[in-house]
């Protein structure tokens, strides 16, 4: 009965799963997550680590956002007295808190990164991908939230430990490189940006399409870098080449494409 009740609440949770990536969250996509949250708690005792992460699942999922906030919450208190501080599914939660946060509470946002980061580095050290990620996380926090100088020493890092992880051409070390490059640029240190973005460009390429942001946003960053040495013509002649790529691919008017014009207007 156990094994069967799950495998079918694990179907529920997919099929809701697939539905929401390709529509977004909707009530149909909430009550096969309803179908999904009623087997695994009927199944499990509550102090089982099953149970405590079906309800994780089913509250990541949740359109309604002050629901999910409520439910985060409670299983984070749930899970802490049961698991303990430093688990694995503690840190999870409190990273999807922080990214529930992200656009909302900067504070929030930051605490519950630095708290999943701090179990993480616990549990499996600083060259773990959990580990890198949450750094890399941080850094674009601060990056976004114009505290350049505390931004760059974690992208530093987060670039460091993807070099430990992965090989030299991984998108990962691609999305590193732009990162530390990103935070030159808003610094103005454009010498040491344009090596860093040049490189991002280079192996981001390989691995994704001409006019997907992951290739124009470097491209873009890259112009800029060029143009604030003095190297006008060919800085914007890269900026427009982002923009004309971003506008094929995503269509005027979309926020990626604003990111480019937004750099092409600045003096």
């Amino acid at each position: 009965k156990d094994t069967n009740g799950r495998l079918y609440a694990n179907a529920l949770w997919l099929k809701a799963v697939m539905i929401s990536r390709s529509e977004g969250a909707s009530e149909k996509t909430d009550r096969l997550f309803d179908q999904y949250l009623e087997i695994m708690t009927s199944i499990y005792p509550e102090n089982d680590v099953s149970y405590i992460t079906a309800i994780f699942e089913y509250a990541v999922h949740l359109s309604n956002p002050e629901e999910k906030e409520r439910l985060l919450l409670e299983v984070l208190e749930h899970a802490t007295s049961v698991l303990g501080r430093y688990h694995h599914d503690v840190a999870n939660i409190k990273n999807s808190l922080a990214f529930h946060y992200e656009t909302r509470d900067f504070e929030k946002t930051i605490h519950y990164l630095e708290r999943a980061l701090e179990i993480y580095d616990q549990l499996y050290g600083e060259n773990h991908p959990r580990t890198v990620t949450t750094i890399a996380n941080l850094g674009g926090m601060y990056r976004d939230a114009g505290k350049l100088e505390i931004a760059l020493p974690y992208f530093e890092k987060a670039l460091n430990g993807s070099y430990y992880l992965y090989q030299q051409d991984s998108a990962h070390i691609g999305r590193r490189l732009y990162g530390v490059g990103s935070v030159l640029v808003g610094l103005e240190r454009f010498e040491e940006a344009e090596g860093y973005l040049q490189s991002a460009l280079e192996v981001l390429n390989q691995h994704y399409q001409t006019g997907f942001m992951f290739v124009e946003y470097p491209r873009t960053l890259l112009g800029v870098s060029i143009r604030g040495q003095g190297r006008i013509h060919e800085g914007e002649k890269l900026i427009k080449e982002a923009i004309e790529n971003l506008t094929d691919f995503y269509g005027e008017g979309h926020g990626a494409v604003d990111f480019a014009l937004g750099w092409l207007i600045q003096d």
